[in-house]
């Protein structure tokens, strides 16, 4: 990350260091929400740079020091989409809609999750939801504090587990029972 000379005359080097480690912190939870490997060190520098006109994040990776970082966007993936329907044991409903090999979406106390449940026991990204090939809708714990658990099965970490009509997930305090995958 670059900041402008302006910027960084105004903070102190300490500012710096821990604005360094909350996105350290933000790359990591990004990196296993979305189930990427890392077959490396991930390393986040916060700098100075005299010639900056705004304040930039670069992504680089050893293998591409030599060329200009970029993004590069997903195709998309044809297929239907698909809807689950939750019922919680508090007498909520809930309805997230699944795109196919598309971003997960994920059940927490943050706001913006697909369901999000404002309770100390839940995580802020508690787990995730995501459509596979083949139309199975799976659930994958995200780092919870509380762990998820479906029929009573605490969820490994890095498994991902296929729901059906009838489930029920633990989450936090929560029970929330599959009513409906169409």
């Amino acid at each position: 990350m670059l900041f402008t000379y302006e910027e960084t005359s105004a903070l102190s080097p300490q500012y710096i260091e821990a604005v360094g480690k909350e996105l350290t912190t933000t790359v990591f939870e990004y990196i296993n929400n979305r189930r990427y490997e890392t077959r490396g060190p991930i390393a986040l520098e916060a700098g100075r740079d005299l010639f900056a006109k705004v304040t930039t994040v670069k992504a680089s990776f050893d293998c591409d020091k030599d060329q200009p970082a970029s993004v590069e966007q997903a195709g998309t993936s044809t297929g239907a989409s698909k809807s689950i329907c939750f019922n919680s044991s508090d007498g909520r409903s809930y309805q997230v809609a699944l795109k196919p090999e598309g971003a997960p979406a994920y059940i927490g106390r943050a706001a913006g999750n697909a369901v999000r449940m404002d309770d100390p026991s839940v995580s802020r990204l508690h787990c995730s939801l995501s459509l596979r090939s083949g139309g199975v809708v799976v659930i994958a714990d995200v780092g919870s504090a509380n762990g998820t658990h479906v029929n009573e099965d605490l969820l490994s970490r890095d498994e991902a587990r296929p729901l059906r009509t009838g489930d029920v997930v633990g989450v936090g305090d929560f029970k929330l029972t599959v009513s409906e995958i169409a």
